[in-house]
């Protein structure tokens, strides 16, 4: 079977993305950025005014990851088009809401980050421009549900994921969208944004499991369509 030269870069993409998100993520945690749901305006202010910096790392971090996620999701339709056409699409169409809904969830961050001392004076703004990241944030779980969904499916009927990882994708894949039901209590301050974490956590693990195997079998160069520039 030929592939283009992109679909090599499924695994490594697809791998270093996994790792990647894990990083950011534990560095959010460990900077303690984001205030608690439920906080309030003058909390949100002193909070972004004193974190303004590990808010600009967070954001380009997540700038990058986006490229990554990207080269990823090219290279693994690539290699799984002919084997699973419809889930393949299903993980590109997950993929690309994502990479429109993860800077969008990041920019009232930035907007808090960068005029930490204009809202002093108007921490209901604040709190506006917080409910906003938590309203967007909570629906990216439909985008990931699907991402997970499409993307283990997909290995599953290429041989590169055992069958049962399409269980736990599904699993996963409900835990996230169900999660995104629950989107207005989430912007209302709830922390029912756990309900996506078993997702997100099946997530990352299928996805490097995945990434391991489609780096194992990338294709060789025999079997590689010569790019003509």
């Amino acid at each position: 079977m030929k592939h283009d030269g992109l679909a090599r870069w499924a695994g490594p993409a697809g791998l270093a993305f996994a790792i990647s998100v894990l990083a950011q993520n534990l560095f959010a945690q460990a900077a303690h950025i984001e205030p608690k749901n439920d906080a309030n305006g003058a909390t949100i202010v002193a909070k972004f005014a004193d974190q303004a910096g590990a808010t600009g790392t967070l954001v380009g971090w997540v700038a990058l990851n986006m490229v990554i996620l990207g080269v990823f999701l090219a290279a693994a339709y690539s290699r799984f088009r002919t084997t699973g056409p419809g889930w393949s699409r299903l993980a590109l169409i997950g993929g690309i809401m994502l990479m429109a809904l993860e800077p969008l969830v990041n920019v009232p961050l930035i907007v808090l980050a960068v005029n930490g001392d204009k809202l002093a004076d108007s921490p209901r703004l604040a709190e506006v421009l917080w409910q906003l990241h938590l309203a967007i944030f909570g629906y990216e779980g439909i985008a990931l549900g699907l991402t997970l969904l499409g993307v283990t499916m997909a290995a599953v009927a290429a041989g590169h994921a055992p069958r049962w990882f399409g269980s736990l994708a599904t699993l996963g894949a409900a835990s996230l969208v169900l999660a995104s039901t629950l989107v207005q209590p989430i912007t209302d301050g709830s922390a029912v944004t756990f309900v996506g974490a078993i997702g997100f956590v099946i997530w990352l693990v299928v996805l490097a499991v995945i990434s391991v195997n489609l780096w194992r079998q990338a294709p060789r160069e025999s079997e590689v369509i010569p790019a003509h520039i």
